[in-house]
């Protein structure tokens, strides 16, 4: 706990959390300084009533009197947290007088990087953790708002920055003596581009939503006070339109060198992540549009919701025992993205769950596992597979969750659908689907295509994975920094269609939320 003294001579009118982010405190705010987290949350009491100690929202609390604060445990600015703090895997030992470079993908939610050999081509350590931005804002919306605020967009910035240094530091230790990280290959989202570049982002909150920039210039270690040598270059890859980001240019990047653009058979290019982008590739042709999925592919939004760590659910299957599987085959902590969509498939598929997303009474003669339940918590239906609610190792979706995964999957659905009409095919047209995104290392196709996020007609076979194509996508460009000017083509070569502005959009995902 630390205690301060707040002189109201020197910063009244001003937020007690714009006060305590200037002294260093890293205030975890969520909603963006908005009210609603309630995360903010420190004590606070008038200097001539030091015993008079009362819980308030620093957001919300304006300075107008000397004050007495109290703030707890808090991490300094830019500081890694226990759940922040980089996890450093080596894959290959780095050879002796070899060269190496490095890739990062600016997640929103994780941050992930990788050492290269530039001359072979081979990942030899990765390092990722939880991007610590998130205290400032959990989604790309609020901190668009954080950006806004006084000092938000330094704050964001040297929060990013200092995280993706220590995520570099961390594959530089793997490397032998008087070796060093040559150059570095950065990808992100629209948004995540612009902070790490020092850009406000804010007015991409407003109309016309035009970034102030696409393509970037090349920036040195030393501009970004990272541990590498100053000269060591910092290339980060063009975004492709206001919402649809490097992330996308780099997945472009890695699906030609998998020579997946080398047909002029219509390909589709999902990213399921926090901000779903969809990329139309046909006949050298590029529709790309993006979606307000949320977090739901994530885990995030989801009550029983988990990332994809050690004892989350990934996988479920009424008819086996037990009826769920845990990455690592640790205790259940939670619901990731994959076990999400294996519950809803799952759910529909024995007829608890109808097309409208609304749970009915399960019978007795569905083939349910002898653990499931459904129950009313908190005013709504539940259904649990295992456990009591609030106890440890319980599985469950309500009804609030089936109603965020319906919005996020018909947010895509309506999507493909506007891009595949814009030009002029069907689903049917369609040579493969490519599914990018950490996402796509456990999802089943048919739980995908049963909740009808995979067109139906496009079988097994016609569906690829390929990872976090951003991170990889950057690592060839940080092999071969020529493809910055490949890079620049795509954006070029892009279309852009606005769903938000388009007048069949809303009707289209209003129908595609039915399952």
């Amino acid at each position: 706990m630390s205690v301060f003294l707040c002189d109201a001579d020197s910063c009244r009118g001003e937020t007690l959390l714009t006060v305590l982010r200037r002294l260093g405190f890293f205030i975890d705010s969520g909603c963006a300084a908005c009210g609603r987290c309630g995360r903010c949350r420190v004590e606070a009491a008038p200097l001539c009533a030091p015993d008079r100690f009362e819980s308030v929202l620093a957001c919300a609390a304006v300075i107008d009197r000397d004050l007495i604060v109290r703030v707890p445990d808090p991490p300094r600015a830019g500081a890694a947290s226990d759940e922040s703090r980089p996890a450093v895997e080596c894959l290959v030992p780095p050879r002796r007088g070899g060269r190496f470079a490095a890739a990062v993908d600016l997640g929103t939610t994780t941050l992930a990087a990788a050492l290269i050999d530039i001359d072979t081509g081979e990942v030899l350590a990765r390092a990722g953790c939880r991007n610590p931005q998130r205290r400032l804002g959990a989604d790309l919306l609020s901190r668009l708002q954080a950006a806004g605020t006084p000092g938000g967009l330094f704050l964001l910035r040297r929060t990013l920055l200092d995280a993706v240094g220590s995520l570099l530091a961390g594959l530089a230790a793997q490397l032998p003596p008087n070796a060093a990280i040559e150059r570095v290959a950065a990808a992100g989202n629209s948004v995540m581009s612009l902070i790490f570049h020092g850009l406000d982002p804010s007015p991409m909150g407003h109309l016309p939503f035009e970034p102030p920039l696409y393509e970037f210039p090349t920036l040195t270690a030393g501009q970004l006070r990272w541990p590498l040598p100053l000269e060591t270059a910092v290339m980060t890859l063009p975004i492709l339109s206001r919402f649809v980001g490097g992330d996308i240019t780099a997945g472009l990047l890695f699906l030609r060198q998998k020579g997946g653009l080398d047909s002029s058979e219509p390909i589709l290019l999902m990213d399921l992540g926090t901000n779903g982008e969809i990329i139309l590739a046909h006949n050298g042709r590029f529709l790309a549009a993006s979606t307000a999925a949320g977090p739901v592919f994530e885990g995030g939004h989801i009550r029983c919701g988990s990332m994809a760590v050690p004892g989350a659910v990934d996988r479920v299957d009424f008819a086996a025992r037990p009826p769920f599987h845990t990455i690592g085959d640790a205790s259940p902590v939670g619901l990731c993205g994959s076990g999400v969509f294996d519950i809803v498939a799952e759910l529909l598929r024995v007829g608890v769950l109808l097309p409208s997303g609304r749970f009915i009474s399960p019978s007795a003669d569905l083939p349910l596992p002898s653990s499931a339940r459904l129950e009313m918590i908190d005013g709504q239906r539940t259904f649990f597979l295992g456990d009591s609610p609030g106890r440890p190792g319980a599985v469950f979706v309500t009804q609030g969750d089936i109603r965020q995964f319906q919005l996020a999957i018909g947010a895509m659905k309506a999507g493909v659908e506007i891009l595949l009409r814009r030009a002029g095919l069907e689903v049917d047209d369609l040579a493969h689907l490519y599914v990018a995104g950490a996402l796509g290392a456990h999802l089943s196709c048919s739980s995908a295509r049963r909740v009808g996020l995979f067109p139906g007609a496009l079988g097994d076979e016609r569906v690829s994975y390929l990872g976090n194509s951003s991170l990889k996508g950057a690592a060839l460009a940080a092999r071969s920094p020529e493809l910055g000017t490949l890079a620049s083509g795509l954006r070029r070569a892009t279309e852009t269609v606005d769903l938000a502005g388009h007048p069949e959009f809303k009707a289209r995902f209003v129908r595609a939320m039915r399952f």
